[in-house]
């Protein structure tokens, strides 16, 4: 097979200094070292911004040859990682004619496809290394050639790729209604518009003439680009089996029954498609899709034929051919200009009582609170009517149309900045400002002077953000006593995390002391349990949980109180709250804090805490006079380069131990990993082993415990992750890093 490439940026020897990153320096270095990937040379891309590629030519033998989707058994990839844009790790295809297939990334026209790699970055660059994104993009060719790559029960792509802006339709619009609606622009300032659509408008907002074009069904296809024209329109449908023709002449048709006014002939014409998707030949949801077009709508119906007039300035009227035929578009109809809109619309109330949304509760100092979400925005609420705090706000987020169910927000805020939203709500609630600074960022982006100003000045931090980034990254930073409040997603427990006045045990340290306790305790074992999600957009990530709003009222009332009297105490705490639904009672699981250590080797900060200690100990003494040992469960983070143990487990019963030697089995160790991961939702995975020493003898590694860790360093470098040892004596527990002792838990321990 001949191929043809697109010329995708500007070959270059070595990447230039001022473009490279430690990310990138590793993905260079994966793809000369992987089998797989056959490099080809450096590419100098300009847009979005500048950023180096590595050019490959990528096949491990899995993808059959002439498979039905058109993917070869070898593809010529371009693999970037630019920091700072929405998804850093980004991979094109180069070759020409490489097919429209599901699971791509919207590009500009001309430019190579982008592989949909990766649903929630947040997530992903925790846990990414260059190794796994090899594996991944390999899993992406040979998943999308076989046809598996989406699952069963993932929601149907979205028909059309986002278009940026978006019409947000009035919950009560059924799509019946042939009333003239006005389009009022949100904040053009924000990076995605939204017109909000009504009966009344704003001064100088347009006017639209909306017609509703009920289509033909569509199975499942790859995304596709937004038409620009409406015979590209008819061409696209066309050709995914619907047909525009007969719904757009019936709809301008019935305008003119209901247009009885000499102004509703100049008002712009708005194309509305609604499209039944099909699942296996039945109706899985209706898809929405707006277009504006650029020309009054009687004037589009008479470019069509479908609509006449008997004099210049006369009425429209319209003609019905002999037969009931439907007319092919005109060329002069097809050379309309269209302007792609995404429809959303305010939830009606019954997505309202399935939903559900959140409140809190008050103080007198100065603090911080990052997230203004469903639960940040019920805080920022309670606590402004009870006027405990004064309170900066941090948050990236603009409200979206589902957002108004759990939010403090109204309909009339869509397309704001949510914390421009509840500044001005907080001010409203006495009709005087509070002073507090209102900040459209991350609380993780220390790079930003606003945010540092909050944090710095705040004598208490709250993250109600719900992302592992703000609680984490203030971890590492010497800032003010910090919290981290929130609810599970089926809304039946909610969790508290307070540091010590001191910040001796920060909220990194917690989460790892709260994973422990769910992994062990009774109630851990549902506590994180998913609820049932509900679809609030067209993409494939547009969805939200359903979770009952008088569930998330008592929980945050809740944690807003318990917060309050925390803050009184210099103690850290961890505290899980659980609804009973028969009952209604609430019980409050409180888990005991441990001091926590910490060592730094091999660029990694290895940190746990003195229960965990206790564990290991206590499972050494129970098997004494053998020796013992087992897995060690915990978190890696690739950001801030941390490795937190969580938890130490028991022996295998496949093990072999003696008095001066211990083998660990494998029998249920896969299952106890998963089994892990499971219920704490891909936080804590495997990440070393440990095992005890006979009295007498001292907890640092014996020849052969330096051959293992070596072993273990040589498997987990597949990953970019390092190795990870604890080794268990009489009253001590030492750690060790990568390939050999780094630092003792005795007097010689660091305190995190």
């Amino acid at each position: 097979m001949m191929a043809n490439y697109i010329n995708w940026g500007e070959p270059i020897n070595a990447i230039p200094e001022e473009l490279a990153s430690s990310a990138l320096a590793a993905l260079l270095r994966a793809c000369e070292a992987h089998p797989h990937f056959d490099v080809v040379g450096l590419r100098l891309i300009q847009a979005p911004v500048p950023h180096v590629g590595v050019v490959a030519d990528v096949g491990d033998g899995t993808v059959a040859p002439q498979n039905s989707p058109g993917i070869w058994p070898r593809e010529r990839l371009c693999l970037s990682f630019c920091p700072g844009s929405m998804v850093p790790a980004e991979v094109r295809a180069l070759r020409t004619d490489f097919p429209d297939v599901i699971h791509l990334n919207g590009v500009p026209d001309g430019e190579p496809a982008s592989l949909c790699l990766y649903e929630s970055w947040g997530f992903e660059e925790r846990q990414w290394t260059a190794e796994r994104h090899l594996r991944k993009v390999l899993w992406w060719l040979a998943s999308t050639a076989d046809g598996t790559i989406h699952a069963q029960d993932q929601a149907l792509e979205q028909l059309f790729y986002s278009s940026g802006d978006v019409v947000v339709l009035p919950s009560d619009w059924d799509g019946e209604k042939k009333e003239r609606l006005y389009l009022n622009l949100a904040d053009e300032s924000a990076e995605r518009r939204y017109w909000l659509a009504g009966t009344k408008a704003t001064d100088g907002a347009p006017r639209w003439q909306v017609a509703v074009l009920d289509l033909p069904p569509i199975g499942h296809q790859p995304i596709q680009r937004s038409p620009s024209t409406l015979g590209a329109l008819d061409d696209q449908l066309t050709a995914l089996g619907s047909d525009l023709s007969p719904a757009l002449s019936e709809a301008l048709k019935s305008l003119t029954r209901v247009a009885n006014q000499k102004t509703a002939c100049k008002l712009q014409l708005l194309l509305l498609l609604r499209i039944p998707r099909l699942r296996d030949g039945k109706i899985d949801r209706w898809d929405a899709r707006a277009y504006a077009v650029a020309a009054p709508w009687e004037d589009v119906g008479i470019e069509l034929g479908v609509l006449g007039r008997a004099a210049p300035n006369a009425k429209a009227y319209a003609i019905d051919l002999l037969g009931g035929d439907v007319a092919a578009l005109s060329e002069e109809g097809r050379a309309f200009k269209l302007a792609p809109l995404e429809v959303l619309q305010t939830p009606p109330m019954m997505h309202a009582r399935a939903m559900s949304g959140i409140e809190a509760s008050r103080a007198d100092f100065r603090g911080t609170l990052a997230g203004v979400g469903s639960l940040g925005s019920a805080l920022a609420n309670l606590w402004a009517r009870s006027q405990w705090g004064r309170w900066n706000l941090i948050d990236p987020d603009q409200v979206a149309p589902h957002n108004v169910v759990r939010h403090e927000a109204n309909a009339i805020d869509i397309g704001l900045k949510k914390v421009d939203v509840i500044r001005g709500k907080i001010d409203a609630v006495f009709a005087r400002p509070i002073l507090a600074k209102a900040v459209y960022a991350s609380a993780s982006d220390f790079d930003a002077s606003e945010v540092e100003s909050c944090l710095r000045e705040s004598a208490l931090l709250v993250d109600a953000s719900t992302t592992l980034s703000v609680p984490r990254d203030w971890s590492e930073h010497d800032l003010a006593r910090s919290a981290s409040v929130f609810f599970t997603h089926s809304g039946l427990a909610s969790v508290l995390m307070l540091e010590d006045e001191h910040r001796c045990m920060r909220l990194s340290a917690l989460e790892a002391q709260y994973y422990r306790a769910l992994l062990h305790e009774p109630w851990g074992q549902k506590h994180l349990h998913t609820a049932a999600q509900i679809r609030v957009g067209a993409g494939c990530r547009d969805h939200s949980f359903v979770l009952s709003h008088e569930l998330v009222q008592l929980h945050a009332a809740q944690l807003s109180r318990a917060l309050r009297q925390g803050v009184l105490e210099p103690n850290a705490r961890i505290e899980i709250r659980t609804h009973d639904e028969n009952s209604g009672a609430v019980s409050v699981a409180s888990i005991a804090v441990r001091p926590v250590r910490s060592l730094e080797g091999y660029s990694w900060k290895v940190r746990w805490d003195e229960g965990l200690e206790d564990q290991m100990l206590a499972m050494r003494s129970a098997c004494l006079p053998v020796e013992t040992g087992g897995v060690l469960l915990g978190i890696f983070d690739h950001k801030v380069r941390t490795v937190t143990i969580v938890d130490a487990r028991e022996a295998p019963l496949d093990s072999v131990a003696h008095p001066d030697s211990f083998i660990r089995g494998r029998a249920g160790v896969p299952e106890l990993v998963e089994h892990a991961s499971s219920l704490t939702r891909g936080m804590v995975g495997y990440i070393g082993e440990w095992h005890s020493h006979p009295p007498g003898v001292r907890a640092i590694p014996s020849a052969l415990d330096k051959e293992l860790l070596a072993k273990l360093e040589s498997r987990l470098r597949e990953d970019g992750l390092p190795a990870i040892m604890a080794i268990v004596a009489e009253n001590e527990v030492n750690v060790f890093v990568g390939g050999g002792e780094v630092a003792e838990t005795g007097d010689t321990a660091a305190r995190a």
